[in-house]
Parts: C-alpha cells; structure tokens; sequence
C-alpha cells in the first residue's frame, strides 16, 4: 500500500498503533489537533502529549488537516475517544473515498444498535470494516511487550488484507466474524473493571474482587447473547482477556476510576485526578443505563455499578449491595 495508513487520533491508543502498523515497514499519518504536537512527532518524533520520552519510528508523520489526511489515506484507523466519534464521522464524510476502516474505539453508542459500526456504516458505508479488540494497554504496546488482540470483520477476506499491516514480533492478531460481540464486550468489559475498581478502593480484599469479576462476565455474556453475539467471543480476547487486563491492571483507567468512586469522589474530581482522560466506562453506562434498569433481574450487576456510578447509593452500603447479588 503506497498510501499511508491514517489513524484518528493521536492519543495514547492511536499512537501505539501508529508504532504497531510503522513496524511493518508501512507508511502512517497520524491526525493531531495540536499544531505543536504534529510539530513534535514530525521534527523529533515524539508524542509529546502522552509518550514524551518514547521515540517514535520515522515512518509515522502527524498532520492538523484532517480533509488532507482522508483524501490520502490508503486505510483508516479509528482510535477516537467515544464521546467525540460522531462528531469526527461526520466532519470527515465530504472527504471520504471508500476506503477500509478499523475502528479501535471501545464505547457504545446511543442508539438502537448501540454500536459504532453501524454509525460508521451508515454514516460513511464502507466496504470493508472491521473493529480490533483485545488486552492491549497502549503503555505497553508502545514499549513493544507481547500483546495478543481481536479482529473482527463481517467480510471474511478483510483479515487477511488487514494482517500484514499488524504483525510484528510483539504483536498478534487473531480473528473472528463478530463484530456485535466484539464490541459490546469492549464496553461491558469496562464497567465491569469499574466494579473491580470499587471492590479496591472498598479495600475488602481479593477474593471479593474475584466474585465480582466473575459475575461481571457472567452478565457480560448474558447482554452479549441478548444482542446475538457470540460465546466464543466472550471467552476470548475480546471478552475475558480484555476483561482480565482491564479489571486487574494498575495501567486501568476504569479500574482506578472505580477505586476513586469508593472513596466518594465525584466524577469531576475523578476525571481531573485521571488528566481529564477518557473513562469508558461512565461514557458507556449513560447509553446504558436505562436498558439495565428496565432489566435489573437479569443484569443487577451492572446496573449497581450504574447506580454507584450515579453516587445515588451510600458509600457505607456498598459493600452490602455487591453482597447480595454475587
């Protein structure tokens, strides 16, 4: 592919996929906000916003037009925040030609779906898509450590197209055909680590934490099948992996954001303490939330961790709560 590879955004996920599909020996564009940032990948090939110290290899390039950066690129990836990715789909539709798309968002969307893949088919109709999922903290991608993640794609040659642009000596891809559960897992994956996370900062121990993670997946399972995905991916990278490295992992934005829900802070305080990144978890409790509601029977996990979320519950009872649903 002569075309470089663009990857929306550059944040800590774009970023170390950027250095994944470089190490193939392809060419990638990175969209900044930032002009300084640009300026800081193209000059000293550094992210100075999230890996400072880390150099990056000189086939990635960073660019602020994002009308130059569609019309370039020979693929897309999507490493967008959640919050903003219907805003950027829509701001790039006028310029984009048709080319394949990965998204590696994990959220949900408000909608009857509920997945960013129908907005990005709706929205853009591509003809090859495809969402990448799996335990992959950008810390230690970007440090080239093992990482094994997800492909899951409805066309069954995207794959192997996708493959070469992704397979270095440290990173892997496996593949799959569901694409519903694929994503729903990377979402419900999260709020289960916030439950995790409460379990910490509650400093109840680790055996409590367990039953929480079990039943979490349990449920996870249980919403995934509801949706018509599929087991098998629950129970694999994409589900538990995801689940397991996200739960127990002190790199977890969501497990830490679960600790400091314990502990009685406000969500504004959590998101300050985190510099203002990404919780995944509370984006996706908001699409959430009244589907867990109306079906408290069949997922009261969830929904407690919802209502936690909400701080509609007394600290001093939550612990009480997690105990009689486990």
């Amino acid at each position: 592919m002569s075309s470089p590879i663009l990857i929306l955004w550059a944040g800590s996920r774009g970023t170390a996929l950027a250095q994944v599909v470089a190490d193939t020996g392809a060419k990638v564009l990175l969209r900044t906000i930032s002009d300084r940032n640009a300026k800081s990948i193209n000059e000293k090939h550094i992210n100075a916003s999230y890996f400072s110290s880390h150099t990056l290899p000189l086939t990635i390039s960073a660019t602020t037009n994002l009308a130059l950066a569609v019309s370039q690129a020979g693929m897309i990836i999507i490493a967008l925040p959640s919050r903003i990715l219907p805003q950027v789909i829509d701001q790039i539709a006028p310029y984009y030609t048709g080319q394949s798309i990965i998204t590696a968002t994990k959220g949900l969307y408000q909608s009857d779906s509920l997945l960013f893949s129908s907005l990005i088919s709706e929205k853009l109709a591509p003809k090859k898509l495809a969402v990448i999922s799996g335990p992959s903290h950008a810390e230690e991608v970007i440090k080239r450590l093992p990482t094994f993640v997800s492909l899951a794609s409805e066309q069954e040659d995207f794959p192997d197209e996708v493959m070469p642009f992704f397979r270095t000596e440290y990173f892997r891809l496996q593949t799959n055909t569901d694409i519903i559960g694929t994503q729903l897992g990377w979402a419900l994956k999260n709020v289960v680590a916030l439950a995790c996370g409460i379990s910490d900062g509650l400093e109840r121990g680790a055996n409590i934490k367990s039953a929480i993670a079990t039943k979490g997946l349990q449920e996870v399972w249980s919403f995934i099948q509801q949706q018509w995905g599929k087991k098998e991916t629950v129970y694999g990278l994409a589900g538990i992996g995801d689940l397991l490295v996200t739960a127990m992992s002190t790199l977890s934005r969501n497990r830490k954001a679960g600790k400091y829900l314990a502990q009685g802070n406000s969500k504004e305080k959590i998101l300050s303490e985190l510099m203002d990144m990404e919780v995944e978890s509370f984006s996706a409790l908001k699409v959430l939330s009244p589907l867990l509601q109306e079906q408290l029977s069949r997922f009261p996990l969830l929904a407690l961790v919802d209502e936690i979320s909400k701080q509609t519950i007394p600290q001093s009872m939550i612990e009480r709560h997690f105990l009689e649903i486990i």
